[in-house]
């Protein structure tokens, strides 16, 4: 048989089993709405024959359980509502209405059509804009008495019943946003501008005008706004060019963090920025820089150490084996035995290593107090460790031999599976090692992540 035929056999045996259990699913889930029609439970049994037919759109029975049970059922639901509806439980009336609608679609859309007369929907319609208008009244008073979040759900509700009633959308707006907005004025007054500032950004974002949202928002983030200056890094006994990477990424890093309230005033060329030392900035500095520059904080750092180690390329010569396959015929059969032969295989292996400690910390312009600081040492190193031999390693098994034909005794093949599949590792590892560059790159970019992130999230407000 051909491909093309294997796969159309495939294909077919995958079909039939598909139908077959499809057959099986459907025939349990008939069985089991028998026995709840037997027992009277016509909404149960109607829901399992449904399942019945989705299983198997061919099970005739099914789709008969699922029209007679779900016309019961149905009927059953409808004569609640005719009860709510003439003892004026317009509430009741409403919901099971509307649950009777859903459960008569939901058969409808699986090809089981259900008797559902036309003049229940006029009822319906009726008793509907009486909830309605019984909600509206009590929404309205409960607004008017600033009841915020109990007139919600109700003016909620009215949308989700008749969308486009009076003035509901806005008096849902008003029950919706309006606490956020008091609160986001709270805040503001308070000199918690970026509360603030977050409460009318999402008012903003959902509702696109509220009140004075958006020039509130606009009002505290220009009081909330935390400029700040970064400092060129220093670097005694280290390398200047790491400080010098480390301070770009992170200028970069705050500039793209999406916090509205950073602002990164670049002035690492300022001979004022050049006086600032690690063990506090000059009070001078700070006053000038802040008069000047608006800088309410100054971030300053320092290269501790930085140290680089490149290592040499070890080579070590190992003795192993190669086994080579002999084939011979014994009573009529083949036969394979192995002969091992003794070979010089090599590995190597090399490491490097990049390492630093760095110290910074954000000071305040206004007070000298050191707003945060932390002192890291990260280390990035790799390390490769590698086999080479002249042919084909896959035939390489370990071991130990020596030339001296007294000392034999000492040669071992070393057949254990572990050790075998760990030397063809070696063979297959990478040699490709990272280069100190590359190393350094890592690192620069781990601990500008590590201090970008505690500025973002510094919060002068707190």
């Amino acid at each position: 048989m051909n491909k093309s035929g294997k796969n159309v056999l495939k294909l077919a045996i995958y079909t039939l089993a598909i139908i077959v259990i499809s057959g099986c699913a459907s025939q349990r889930y008939a069985k089991l709405a028998l026995k709840n029609e037997q027992a009277g439970l016509y909404e149960d049994a109607a829901e399992l024959y449904l399942k019945s037919l989705l299983a198997d759109k061919e099970n005739i029975n099914a789709k008969v359980g699922a029209k007679k049970n779900g016309q019961l059922a149905l009927d059953d639901k409808l004569g609640k509502f005719s009860k709510a509806y003439a003892t004026g439980d317009s509430r009741n009336a409403v919901y099971i209405y509307l649950n009777a609608k859903e459960f008569s679609r939901k058969f409808s859309d699986s090809g089981v059509k259900l008797d559902f007369p036309d003049a229940y929907n006029e009822q319906y319609n009726e008793v509907k804009l009486i909830l309605v208008e019984e909600k509206y009244k009590q929404g309205i008073r409960l607004l008017n008495e600033e009841k915020f979040s109990e007139c919600e759900p109700i003016f909620k509700e009215i949308l989700n019943l008749e969308n486009g009633y009076k003035d509901v959308k806005e008096l849902w707006k008003t029950s919706h946003y309006e606490p956020l907005y008091r609160q986001g004025k709270a805040y503001f007054d308070n000199k918690f501008y970026r509360k603030a500032y977050y409460n009318f950004n999402t008012i903003v974002k959902e509702t696109g005008e509220y009140k004075e949202a958006v020039q509130l928002k606009q009002d505290a983030l220009n009081a909330g706004v935390f400029p700040i200056s970064v400092n060129q890094f220093e670097s005694y006994n280290s390398s200047p060019a790491f400080g010098y990477k480390l301070r770009s990424l992170i200028v970069s890093m705050l500039i793209n963090s999406g916090n509205p309230f950073l602002k990164i005033i670049d002035k690492q060329n300022n001979q004022n920025n050049q006086n600032a030392i690690l063990g506090g900035i000059n009070n001078g500095t700070q006053i000038q820089l802040g008069k000047e520059y608006g800088v309410k904080a100054v971030l300053i750092g320092k290269v501790i150490n930085y140290r680089t180690t490149s290592g040499n390329l070890i080579r070590n010569e190992m003795k192993g084996y190669y086994k080579v396959a002999k084939t011979a015929v014994e009573n009529g059969q083949t036969v394979t035995n192995y002969e091992y032969q003794k070979i010089i295989y090599n590995e190597f292996s090399q490491q490097n290593t990049v390492t630093c400690t760095f110290k910074y910390q954000l000071t305040s312009t206004e007070t000298d107090a050191i707003l945060v600081t932390d002192e890291i040492t990260l280390t990035k190193n790799d390390l490769v460790h590698f086999a080479v031999y002249d042919g084909d390693y896959r035939n390489v098994v370990p071991g130990y031999w020596t030339y001296n034909p007294q000392k034999a005794a000492e040669n071992v093949v070393n057949t254990n599976y572990n050790d075998i599949y760990n030397l063809q590792s070696l063979f297959k590892a990478n040699r490709n090692i990272k280069t100190t560059d590359r190393l350094s790159e890592e690192l620069s970019n781990e601990f500008s992540r590590s201090i970008s992130d505690k500025i973002i999230n510094f919060n002068p407000e707190n």
